[in-house]
Formats: structure tokens, C-alpha cells, sequence
């Protein structure tokens, strides 16, 4: 069922916005053993969605490409691409998403092993129900962005460590570290994992003895050396070893924290040059490297983001604790509540090393994207918190001794669950849980969370089912691209104050309009001319959950300005 889901979903939604970038990058790696593309995305996800887009010779402009420090050509190539073949770009993506499934699949198997073991087979089934049903999962898992494969990954690596926790061998060490590495190589989010991980294990060697065998002090630490040598070393392979060891003082960065205060992507700079640190050869692939900087870059930059009917430039530190409790089933937050209080006061040993393991990484790597500052747009950043959810929600029977009336409210949260994301069907980008509603989620958050880009097949379908409605005009909100999508006329939305009101566009025109506009557009920026005045209309049509039609009648003419012949 959840490979139905997903494959339905890959063939009726539109590339998103950052699958216009990740796809040249990646056939870019394939072609050319590059990985200057799209360079604050290891190559691990976007390189497996590529493979049948590189072995179908798809015509990208690579005259476009750049290797400088601090720009971002990979969009430029793609979204020459999407103009030069409009709607048609969608077929580029359907193999390359096809294969990005195994991601989830990975993700739901080792889950299911996991929790099967500790908790119990009915635990098992629950856990993967929680993972296979979830919108987030179900929103993500279609796409060839790299957030599931980077849950997926972060899971791996947690297990193995678990594995070692309860076999602590070196050779446990080595899986462990190969673990660490293949999270690396899925997002640049699990360089904190070469820490927490290890963390992990000292914690629940130190407060759960019982569930971990014995090893000399001495051994642990040669144990952790070879872990992070192995990951490290699996990283550089994942990269084809391209820069590594290059001299610290021979980098150019673009962010202030690398690059010196002065630092730019207009004035790249090297604050370690004249220090003694300038010879030590860095021991990390050069694009990782150039990708951390360029995101350090992007967090001192800031930019505008949004929450609960509010402009910031800057960010938020509950942000992201504000988008899980809105886009998550309400299911799931009552079972993972219910775990949580049971946690507390009856897991045993074994149950809670098991817990630790998994969020203990996703707690630590949850904070740290909260706390960086900079902007909040996407709630995919921190999707690594679900798992520990899905564990919580999953183990109640077991916790609770297997009581029947503990197994019917599992299994009752769980097809409530189940319930309330398909309720979303087929759009889980744009879902909200019923404290929001779907309907209403862009008066909560934006960018991804609401419209990506995801359904503009919609929009096309909808123009085709009304061929009376027009004129027709356009803000997609989607790389400037508007009525040339679809060979229709291009026009632009007039922008208003926002003490404005439509009447101050009604009165201009001559006749009926339609207009197809994304639901991010509905608020102005601070100081900002926008569309905000049409929240003064009810949409005579919705399109996913994305887009809003209004119908936009000009003013009648006052009686008393009507000149008799």
C-alpha cells in the first residue's frame, strides 16, 4: 500500500522546487564525476535518483555550469530545462523517483527489525504502519529531495551502533562507522552524528548497564577511532576522494564563520590562510567542505520566513516544534505522548538503550537546526524526529505488559492515524492536522509545507476542465513562471498595500477575470506590495490545497454616471 501511494503520487505531482536543481546535479556526478552541483546535498540521494536520467542522455545546458564558490547553477540548468519543455519536464522525473523509493522502503524495513525484535512483533507492525502512513513520509518519500533517504541513512546508523552497543566487537565498530558514513553522504544534517552517535552509546553504557555487555575502556575508544575512520573514509569514497586533503589555507569560502567578517559570495575570503592551520590538510571531500560553508553562508545571510499569519527576517527557535504539532496526525502525538509518559516510569533497560539510540542523534540534530537561526521555511528539515515518534507510539503494548485494552488503543491510534492522512489523499505536502486543516495550513506556514510547486498537473487539468474561464492570470509562484506553463497568455497580478481592497482593482477593469493564485502569495511582506487584499475574497475554486481561483467581476456602473442618448 505505501508503494501504491507513493507511485501514484510520483506520476500525478509536478517536480517540486528543488528537484528542478537535484536532478542536473546529479546526472552532472554521473557524466562528469562532479559534484560542484547542488554542493549542500551529498551525493548519495541525488546521484541514485539520476541514474536513469543520465542513462537517458536528458539535453541539460551545461554551458551554464559554474565552480564558483557561492552560486547556484544547478537551478539555472534546470530551470532552463523547464522552460524549454514547459509541463513535459515531469517525465524527466518519474524514473528518478521510482528509484528514490528504495529509500523509504529501507527505512520502514530496518524500523520494523528494529522495534520486532525489542518490542515485539505486534510493536513491529505498528511501527511500520506509523512510517508507511505517515504525510510526511508519504509527501517526501515520491520525491527525489533527500530527506527521507537522510531518516533512512540516520537509521541505519543507528542500528548498527545499537548493534555494537549489544555485540561490542570490532567489527561491530566497523559497521557502525559504515553506518555514520552513509548518513553523511545523505545530508550534510548527520555531520553531528560522527558525535551524538558515540554519545548515544556512552550514555546507555553508563545509565542502562544491564542491556550492554562489557569492554574494556581502552578498547572503546580504539572501537570509536576506527568507527569514525571507516565513516570517514566511506564519505570520501562516496565523493571519488575529488579534493580531499586539500591544504585548509588553500579553501575560498563564502560565509563569515570560514571565510573572515568581510566574506561574501562576492568576496570569497579564507580566515585560517595566515594562521598555522593554513598547511593541515583537511581530511573531507572539498565539496563537503564548500557545502557546509555555503549553508553557514545562507544562515548568516537570513531571509524572510513565515509563521501563523507573520513575516520575520530571521527565524524562530520553536519553529519547528510548531510544524510538527500541526502537520503530524493528532493520532500520532496522543500515542508518541502515551509512550513517552510510559517511558518515564516502565521501560526496562533494554527498551530504553533501544529508545536512546534512535533519539538521542534526532533530538541533538532537531535543536541544532532549530537553534542555527537564519530562516525557517521547511518543515522537512527535521523530519529525522519521527522515528523516535513512531517508537514511542508503537511499543504501549509491550510497555504495558500486553494488556488487551493497552493493545486496542495502539491499534485504535494507529488506524486514526492511518485515517487522518488519507484524508489528505493524494496531497500529504500541503496536510495539517485538524487543529489546522489542510484548507488553512498557509495561514500557519509556508514554502514547502503548503506549495512547492507539487501540484501544477492540477492546475493544468483545472484549466482544461474550464475552457469558458477566461481571461486567465496567473501567480504559480514557481521560478517566475506563470501562463507560458501552459501556453496561455502571460499576466501579471496587480500588487497592492495592504489597506488596499479589490475594490481598487474591480473598478479597473472591463470585464470578468479568473485568476489561479498560490496560496504562499496570500500574505505581504512587511513594507511590501502583494496580494494580501484578496483574502477579502472567498475562492470560488481550490486546486489541492495549493491554489485558490478567484473570480474577479468588475464594478458595476453607478446609475447616476449612465448618460442617456
Amino acid at each position: 500500500m505505501h508503494l501504491g501511494i507513493l507511485i501514484h503520487g510520483l506520476l500525478i505531482h509536478f517536480p517540486n522546487v528543488d528537484e528542478i536543481g537535484h536532478l542536473p546535479a546529479g546526472v552532472a556526478t554521473w557524466n562528469f564525476s562532479n559534484f560542484d552541483l547542488y554542493r549542500v546535498s551529498p551525493p548519495l540521494v541525488q546521484s541514485t535518483a539520476a541514474t536513469p536520467a543520465a542513462l537517458s542522455n536528458i539535453e541539460y545546458e551545461w554551458r551554464l555550469f559554474s565552480e564558483k564558490v557561492g552560486v547556484r547553477p544547478e537551478f539555472e540548468i534546470g530551470v532552463k530545462r523547464l522552460k524549454d519543455v514547459k509541463l513535459q519536464v515531469h517525465q524527466d522525473f518519474v524514473a528518478p523517483r521510482a528509484v528514490c523509493l528504495i529509500f523509504s522502503v529501507v527505512g520502514c524495513l530496518i524500523l520494523f527489525h528494529w522495534v520486532s525484535t525489542v518490542f515485539g512483533n505486534l510493536a513491529g507492525y505498528l511501527v511500520c504502519a506509523f512510517w508507511c502512513f505517515c504525510p510526511n513520509i508519504l509527501a517526501h518519500a515520491q520525491t527525489i529531495v533527500p530527506d527521507i533517504g537522510s531518516v533512512s541513512m540516520g537509521l541505519l546508523a543507528a542500528f548498527l551502533h545499537w548493534k555494537y552497543l549489544k555485540n561490542p566487537r570490532i567489527e561491530s565498530a566497523i559497521w557502525a562507522g559504515v553506518g555514520i558514513g552513509f548518513a553523511l553522504l545523505s545530508k550534510l544534517t548527520w555531520i553531528t552524528s560522527l558525535v551524538t552517535l558515540p554519545v548515544s552509546v556512552v550514555f546507555c553504557i553508563y545509565f542502562f548497564r544491564s542491556a550492554c555487555p562489557p569492554r574494556a575502556l581502552r578498547l572503546r575508544v580504539v572501537d570509536v577511532i576506527v568507527s569514525s575512520t571507516v565513516a570517514i573514509f566511506l564519505l570520501n569514497l562516496g565523493y571519488l576522494f575529488s579534493g580531499t586533503f586539500t591544504r585548509l589555507g588553500d579553501y575560498e569560502f563564502c560565509s563569515q564563520f570560514f571565510g573572515g567578517h568581510e566574506a561574501s559570495p562576492s568576496k570569497l575570503g579564507n580566515r585560517f590562510a595566515d594562521s598555522i592551520l593554513s598547511p593541515l590538510p583537511v581530511p573531507l571531500p572539498k565539496d563537503f567542505v564548500l557545502g557546509v560553508d555555503f549553508l553557514r553562508h545562507e544562515v548568516e545571510t537570513k531571509y524572510w520566513s513565515f509563521l501563523m499569519g507573520e513575516w520575520k527576517f530571521g527565524s524562530w527557535w520553536y519553529y519547528y516544534c510548531i510544524s510538527t504539532l500541526v502537520k503530524t496526525p493528532l493520532p500520532t502525538l496522543i500515542a508518541a505522548l502515551l509512550g513517552l509518559i510510559v517511558y518515564v516510569r516502565k521501560w526496562d533497560a533494554d527498551e530504553c538503550s533501544t529508545l536512546a539510540m534512535i533519539a538521542i542523534p534526532a533530538v541533538f540534530a532537531f535543536a541544532t537546526i532549530s537553534l542555527q537561526g537564519g530562516f525557517n521555511h521547511h518543515h522537512r528539515y527535521v523530519l529525522m524526529i519521527y522515528p523516535p515518534m513512531f517508537v514511542l507510539a508503537s511499543a504501549l503494548p509491550k510497555c504495558m505488559q500486553q494488556k488487551n485494552t493497552w493493545i486496542r488503543v495502539s491499534i485504535l491510534l494507529c488506524l486514526s492515524t492511518v485515517y487522518s492522512s488519507m484524508s489528505a489523499f493524494p496531497h500529504f505536502l500541503s496536510f495539517f492536522n485538524s487543529t489546522v486543516g489542510s484548507d488553512n495550513g498557509w495561514r500557519v506556514l509556508s514554502y514547502s509545507s503548503v506549495d512547492w510547486g507539487q501540484d501544477l498537473l492540477s492546475v493544468n487539468q483545472w484549466i482544461k476542465q474550464h475552457p469558458s474561464h477566461r481571461p486567465l492570470k496567473f501567480d504559480l509562484n514557481y521560478f517566475g513562471m506563470n501562463g507560458e506553463l501552459f501556453d496561455l497568455p502571460q499576466a501579471s497580478l496587480p500588487e497592492l498595500g495592504k489597506d488596499r481592497t479589490i475594490n481598487d482593482i474591480s473598478v479597473s477593469i472591463t470585464e470578468t477575470q479568473w485568476w489561479i493564485v498560490s496560496v504562499k502569495r496570500l500574505y505581504n511582506l512587511p513594507g511590501h506590495n502583494g496580494l494580501e487584499y484578496l483574502q477579502q475574497l472567498e475562492p470560488v475554486d481550490k486546486i489541492a490545497h495549493a491554489f485558490h481561483v478567484y473570480r474577479i467581476d468588475p464594478l458595476p456602473v453607478s446609475p447616476e454616471v449612465i448618460q442617456t442618448p
